[in-house]
């Protein structure tokens, strides 16, 4: 159940933080795992701790408003509905701003993921009660070949023989796809419903220091500074672009500096040739963008192996929507480098799923795209307006000049490389791997320092799908619940405890039944 309180309370501890801004918890990013965590700080019963049936006594005892002492006391040992949010966004004022430049850029009708991956912390099947509820089923996709209703005897006989993937045939509804705008309605329901609308701001962060002492965070950004009692990282895709800047923007670019605004995509000039340098979904959906926009003649796919084929950027086994044996497997792995071996073997680079690897075989017919498989590409002589060399694999030359190059390779995550992250490197290094940080349980960078980490960073922790919709939710859970809890040890320690003063706040807190006794 959402709180509706004052987003834009300030908080001072004893004067010391006087011209600046002081909240209880700042979050950076304002992406899926940003939103994820600052409305699991907003939720009351969390589904992932409470079942549907205790939901539904909770608002029954909310309803009827039981009472247990006749003195109410001031205070409640609660702490979802006073917790002081700011969240800074390089990229937007508002949430998801990324995440809608990225769908809007390359024209994405539907999500990749099934209804159940998404960021609202009370129930893990509200999306499709939302759909259903709006009258908005025809905007679901189906996934087909992953319940199993869809195979043949045969198919099915020849799967058994296989290693099984446990997929729940009873969650067959779940294995939908929302469309891209469910999705953001959706999302736009959960902001409000938590009282998130304007917690936002347009921001870079450069800085983050922390006070042991004073146990506080100085979060300084290009337009000013905060503080806050607990700072958590939610950027998206973070780290080194992998990408030399040949000739941009005018010969090639990034996926990044498309999603950014700072080259236009799909092209105003129609170009005759360009290439596409990738292997995974994001290249796929510029190769059917291009081709669809009619903005390019010719479209080159260059592709470092095969093109591999997944309905997720995992395998199936680690989407189940309960049980969950690798997961189990992963969380049991005695070290850090074993769960950094088992994600890269989950995640096994790009894939594209199979609708789009049906776009690519269609415009592959007509003779407007050439997929070049187990290939790189190396461009030279740039004369100003085109590329007239391109080699493949240093051995034949394109047969025509190219126009562009576009870069979808993803980014080298490293936090070691990240610049807002320098002073508490310097002041509290912890063990990487690959440039992850070896965070605690509690996805904090260590226990002396209260700094929380959702998404892809955290994925030592959450496993292979911490970057997408589902690592941010199951991120944000644990995130949330400590931050509560260390934030309730402060609140108590500068308080009396008071007593619960009905069923519904014994429920909620976890509080102890006895004190009901003592009144």
């Amino acid at each position: 159940m959402a709180v509706s309180i004052n987003t834009q309370e300030k908080i001072n501890w004893d004067g010391k933080l006087a011209g600046m801004s002081a909240y209880d918890v700042l979050i950076v990013g304002g992406g899926p795992c940003g939103l994820a965590t600052a409305t699991r700080l907003r939720e009351r019963t969390p589904s992932a701790l409470f079942s549907e049936g205790e939901h539904q006594r909770f608002h029954w005892l909310r309803n009827k408003e039981i009472n247990l002492l006749k003195n109410k006391p001031a205070a409640v040992n609660d702490i979802s509905g006073k917790v002081s949010i700011k969240v800074i966004d390089a990229v937007s004022s508002s949430w998801l701003g990324q995440w809608d430049n990225q769908f809007e850029t390359c024209q994405i009708p539907y999500l990749r993921s099934p209804m159940f991956f998404h960021p609202d912390p009370f129930d893990l099947d509200g999306m499709i009660a939302y759909a259903y509820s709006n009258g908005r089923q025809k905007e679901l996709k189906e996934i087909t070949n992953v319940v199993g209703k869809e195979l043949s005897k045969h198919q099915q006989k020849r799967k058994r023989r296989q290693k099984p993937i446990e997929v729940d045939a009873r969650d067959e509804k779940d294995y939908y796809r929302p469309s891209t705008q469910l999705f953001h309605d959706y999302c736009n329901d959960i902001v409000d419903r938590y009282g998130l609308r304007d917690v936002v701001s347009q921001e870079v962060c450069k800085n983050i220091e922390y006070d042991e002492i004073e146990d506080i965070f100085t979060v300084t950004t290009d337009k000013g500074v905060y503080t806050s009692r607990v700072t958590v990282i939610a950027c998206g895709p973070i780290g080194e672009i992998n990408y030399d800047f040949s000739q941009f923007p005018k010969g090639s670019c990034h996926t990044s500096h498309l999603f950014s605004g700072q080259v236009k995509f799909p092209p105003e000039e129609k170009k005759k040739a360009v290439v596409v340098v990738g292997g995974g979904l994001t290249s796929a959906q510029l190769c059917h963008r291009l081709v669809e926009s009619k903005k390019a003649d010719k479209v080159y796919f260059v592709t470092r192996g095969d093109i591999k084929v997944k309905h997720f950027d995992f395998d199936l086994e680690w989407v189940t929507k309960y049980k969950n044996y690798l997961k189990s497997v992963f969380w049991q792995l005695e070290s850090d480098d074993e769960r950094w071996e088992m994600i890269k073997q989950a995640r096994n680079g790009g894939s594209v799923n199979p609708e789009y690897q049906h776009l690519l075989h269609k415009h592959e017919k007509t003779g407007k795209l050439s997929i070049l498989k187990h290939s790189t590409a190396s461009a030279s002589d740039w004369d100003g307006t085109r590329w007239n060399t391109v080699k493949i694999n240093n051995e034949y030359t394109l047969p025509e000049p190219i126009d562009y190059i576009y870069y979808a390779t993803g980014s080298t995550p490293d936090v070691e490389r990240i610049d807002f992250m320098q002073d508490i490197i310097k002041s509290h290094p912890v063990e990487t791997i690959d440039g992850i940080p070896c965070l605690t349980d509690d996805l904090e960078w260590c226990d002396e320092v209260p700094l929380y980490f959702v998404g892809r960073l955290a994925c030592l922790r959450t496993g292979p799908a911490s970057a997408n919709l589902e690592g941010a939710r199951s991120g944000a859970e644990r995130v949330a619940s400590s931050i509560q809890k260390r934030l309730r040890r402060i609140r108590n320690s500068n308080a009396t405890v008071s007593q619960p003063k009905n069923i519904l706040e014994i429920l909620e807190s976890g509080g102890n039944w006895y004190q009901v006794l003592a009144a």
